[in-house]
């Protein structure tokens, strides 16, 4: 896998545009946070994201490397 990837968004389109290229396989990384703490996941399981993504008491930051299906990031989003 590339460190940078060339694939730039078309003109006038926001920042995150989903792209309609086949999906890829995917590593999700973690940044959960609050006022009191910080906390760095590395390489999340999908049965693992409900229960950070649910928690009322803190943040959560996703970084996603790969290219996941539009259906899988549209679940993600709700």
């Amino acid at each position: 896998m590339e460190l940078f990837n060339r694939n730039y968004h078309a003109p006038s389109t926001k920042p995150g545009t989903l792209s309609s290229q086949e999906p890829t396989d995917f590593v999700i990384d973690s940044v959960v946070y609050d006022e009191n703490q910080i906390q760095s996941i590395e390489g999340i399981y999908e049965s693992s994201m409900a229960s950070l993504l649910n928690s009322q008491n803190t943040k959560t930051w996703l970084h996603i490397q790969g290219q996941p299906s539009d259906n899988y990031l549209s679940q993600l989003s709700t």
